[in-house]
């Protein structure tokens, strides 16, 4: 069974769109995390007032839920240097991840997940990820970060990241894969009561499977991405990451029988 190619970690967030002064507004093309607040609006990470105008919309998704949206900023909303009238072409809804205080049940978190770049916004860990799941699949995924505190790791904010398939994942035995993929999406985590503001180094180990290049087997290995941070508790903070180590885990192309 033939996998999409992985995603580009290139991230641009509200790269055209910064305010150089109440009455001068750079319009453009925006990709950018933020939270639903109705069917027709979001607000940025940035703490800027999106009004979808064109395009998609947040019809399903609940009020409050983290996405990343693609989007054409049209224009300014008239003496407001901080709300604009947007055109959507994607809008995707992010796994939030659970904050686990212990080592969880491995016979539940057993999954593997991968994941190629991280930065944060809006106070929040946002992660680009890979899993296994389903073909049309009903159940949701679950993530949760257990925080790492052994002291060889000094100023290092490190978690271990497991995933919860819902019996989903990629096992072998003789498994069935014909209807097994590879799905893609970005992971949110509240990350501001946990990091300092200024510089801080965040390390995230989580488990993939073995890979030949071309396809992916059952057996996994563990893999880890560090990453440094400028970081402010404010709501219109922007830190992007800087990964020192990527995964290795790119073509995906074929599950083994």
């Amino acid at each position: 069974m033939k996998i999409a190619t992985l995603f580009s970690s290139a991230l641009i967030l509200l790269a055209a769109m910064v305010s150089c002064g109440k009455d001068t507004i750079v319009l453009g093309n925006c990709f950018t995390m933020g939270t639903v607040l109705s069917d027709n609006a979001f607000r940025t990470d940035e703490n800027l007032l999106f009004n979808i105008v064109e395009g998609m919309d947040c019809s399903g998704i609940e009020a409050g839920a983290r996405i990343f949206v693609t989007c054409d900023v049209l224009s300014a909303v008239p003496g407001n240097d901080s709300e604009f009238e947007v055109k959507v072409s994607s809008i995707s809804e992010a796994l939030n991840a659970e904050y686990l205080a212990e080592t969880p049940d491995l016979m539940v978190w057993k999954d593997a997940m991968a994941i190629t770049d991280a930065w944060i916004s809006g106070g929040y860990l946002n992660m680009y990820c890979a899993w296994i799941h389903k073909r049309n699949s009903i159940f949701k995924h679950r993530t949760g970060l257990c925080p790492n505190t052994s002291k060889e790791l000094g100023d290092t904010l490190a978690f271990t990241v497991y995933h919860d398939g819902q019996g989903e994942g990629f096992y072998g035995d003789a498994q069935d894969v014909s209807d097994l993929e590879v799905e893609y999406g970005i992971v949110t985590f509240p990350i501001g009561e946990f990091i300092p503001a200024g510089n801080v180094t965040i390390k995230l180990t989580f488990k993939w499977h073995k890979s030949d290049g071309q396809i992916l087997y059952p057996e996994t290995e563990e893999h880890s991405i560090k990453c440094s941070f400028s970081y402010s508790p404010s709501p219109a903070s922007l830190a992007l990451a800087s990964p020192s180590t990527k995964a290795m885990i790119s073509p995906l192309a074929t599950l083994l029988p």
